[in-house]
């Protein structure tokens, strides 16, 4: 039996990694953004403490839930999403402290690729939270 070299086998793992990341969510709800074709994900500047998840979730993506989304949990993704006509618009992750408080400081959203020189702010320029 013929056995793979350990470099095939690391650019079929990339390859198949890749290929993963680029499919879109096909059913809202499931704690992945269903961004537009051109779109990339962008974190949201958001930090929301409170006494239980729901309602730490629910003041993270109150943006959206006024825009009529549906608020959903995603218990596989440990994520909360604002669903707007099946597509997951929002994605606000919550944890628990210590003390047993609640806290949301991570919202994710899809926009537009920046187009001009980014400011000198110290911080990388990626076009979204993955690469």
């Amino acid at each position: 039996m013929r056995s793979l070299s350990p470099r095939w086998v690391a650019l079929t793992v990339i390859v198949v990694a890749c290929g993963q990341a680029a499919i879109s969510s096909a059913a809202g709800g499931d704690g992945i953004l269903d961004c537009e074709q051109d779109q990339v994900t962008r974190g949201v500047d958001v930090e929301v403490r409170g006494a239980t998840e729901e309602e730490v979730a629910g003041e993270a993506l109150a943006e959206w839930m006024s825009e009529g989304a549906q608020l959903v949990e995603s218990p596989e993704a440990e994520v909360r999403s604002a669903v707007v006509d099946g597509r997951d618009v929002a994605v606000a992750v919550v944890e628990q402290n210590g003390d047993g408080s609640w806290v949301s400081h991570d919202v994710r959203v899809c926009g537009e690729p920046d187009t001009g020189s980014a400011p000198i702010d110290g911080r990388l320029d990626c076009p979204n939270d993955y690469r």
